[in-house]
């Protein structure tokens, strides 16, 4: 396996790194390949990154670690390129190239980010996992932020506790609805094959969400399964680095630009899930659709594309699999935004999950208990 690690003015680094170093020992020898990286025109970032690279280093002396440290240093890319998307990149792509350079194509690329803390299992469950035959591409592994400690003012500990309470909700919708996008898509928290990574063109290089596309590709295909055996601990920290995800929108909401209490009307869902419902027990025949969702698509494209994935498919199952190639895990969220801007407003977070997930309580609660759900 190799673990990589973008890092970019990281002040937590060695907090990671301890605790890859306190797990305990996979059967397979693994490395950790940390990609520090900056703009062109970012000199105070290249000296920050620099100034962390020099600690690694002695960080290594003292501890010894079992497992080899690879550094890596990216610290003039184009200023129009540069962040997290590119530099996940460059890391997968040189754990790609070594992984190969010794043979081991069905190898692993774990990722993480330079503020998270791991389980003591998390190696030998990844290992395990992807040694089942039965394994697939890819996986998201089961993450839990924070909700208390010392190193956060509690505004943070508060809007971490709505936004994942939101990404929770979010799947779990999905898994009502009958969609077979129930997956998590954080960045912090996946693996994925080295033969698996490269036949998918590898990572993108979107500033943003840029695991959510990466993933996607795998979630059309079915190939991402969940590894639940362990747990991923990414950071709560507020951030501006990125235009949107975890660091933006806790500090979005800290500075009253977004009601993390807020997310999508369970009556969304229950529309889509009523669209999934009829495409599966009508077929071969033309579904139902609501009005609302009928408006989503623009003019006949709704008619013209059942007819096409009509005339492509033998049964349901391989109708299923074309119409998931093109109501894609982001059209959803299009079509979750539409009807959010057209009919149904945002509500209550704690009364979205209460209607429709039917869990009670307060949002510490409810996350508990959807936390409970996804683990078994």
């Amino acid at each position: 396996m190799s673990i990589v690690i973008p890092v970019f003015r990281e002040e937590q680094l060695l907090q990671t790194i301890e605790s890859i170093h306190n797990c305990d020992s996979p059967n397979e020898s693994f490395e950790l390949i940390l990609l520090f990286n900056s703009a062109e025109s970012d000199t105070e970032s290249r000296e920050y990154n620099q100034r962390s690279k020099i600690e690694v280093e002695e960080w290594i002396k003292q501890n010894s670690p079992a497992f080899p440290i690879h550094m890596v240093e990216e610290n003039h890319l184009d200023d129009k390129l540069a962040g997290v998307g590119l530099a996940r990149k460059i890391g997968m792509g040189e754990a790609a190239r070594r992984l190969l350079s010794i043979g081991k194509e069905e190898a692993v690329i774990l990722c993480l980010d330079a503020d998270c803390t791991i389980d003591n299992n998390y190696l030998q469950a990844v290992e395990a996992h992807f040694q089942n035959p039965k394994s697939k591409a890819a996986a998201s592994l089961y993450f839990e932020h924070p909700l208390e400690g010392d190193d956060y003012s509690n505004e943070i500990y508060e809007a971490i506790l709505y936004y994942e309470l939101h990404l929770r909700y979010y799947k779990h919708a999905m898994t009502y609805c009958g969609l077979p996008f129930d997956r998590y898509t954080v960045g912090s928290s996946m693996a994925v094959r080295v033969q698996a990574y490269l036949s998918e063109g590898g990572m993108n290089k979107r500033k943003a969400g840029e695991d959510f596309y990466f993933l996607q590709k795998y979630l059309i295909k079915g190939e991402l399964d969940e590894i639940n055996t362990t747990t991923v601990y990414p950071s709560p920290r507020k951030s501006d680095r990125v235009p949107f995800g975890t660091g933006r929108a806790v500090q979005d909401h800290l500075e009253e630009r977004k009601d993390l209490q807020l997310s999508y009307s369970p009556k969304s869902f229950k529309l889509i899930a009523e669209f999934i419902g009829s495409i599966k027990r009508d077929f071969p025949r033309r579904p139902q659709i609501a009005e609302e969702i009928k408006g989503f698509f623009k003019a006949d494209e709704w008619e013209v594309e059942w007819k096409k994935l009509i005339e492509q498919s033998r049964d349901l199952e391989s109708f299923e699999k074309r119409f998931y190639q093109w109501f894609t895990p982001f059209k959803l969220l299009k079509l979750l935004h539409y009807l959010r801007d057209e009919y149904y407003p945002n509500i209550s977070i704690e009364e979205a999950v209460s209607e429709l997930l039917e869990v009670s309580g307060d949002v510490g609660d409810q996350l508990e208990e959807l936390r409970r759900r996804d683990q078994f």
